[in-house]
């Protein structure tokens, strides 16, 4: 599977590949939901490295994300794209159940 992605990225001239990191919504505490799956085993059957960073948030105010994928070794570029992204738009706020930071 490495092998294919690394060949994806290179062929289409990409830094990393974009895509969420669930398929749904989550479901309530104490609930499941059938055909609830992430997507995390992109990362790990490939063992390309991949982060997860919030873009916003659902209709019922749940956090939404989105996974960056890109060549082996490149954490820190990735680490650098999601900063940039959290950075510009600025979605991430405290959970309402949380106490400020001292």
């Amino acid at each position: 599977m490495a092998r294919f992605l690394e060949w994806a990225l290179e062929y289409y001239q990409v830094d990393a590949l974009m895509y969420p990191p669930m398929n749904q919504p989550p479901p309530p505490l104490g609930t499941s939901s059938p055909g609830f799956a992430t997507y995390s085993f992109l990362s790990a059957m490939s063992g390309m490295p991949a982060i997860v960073f919030q873009t916003g948030f659902t209709s019922d105010g749940l956090p939404l994300g989105m996974t960056l994928l890109s060549h082996s070794w490149s954490e820190a570029r990735l680490i650098r794209y999601a900063y940039a992204y959290q950075s510009r738009f600025n979605y991430r706020r405290p959970p309402p159940s949380a106490p400020p930071l001292q």
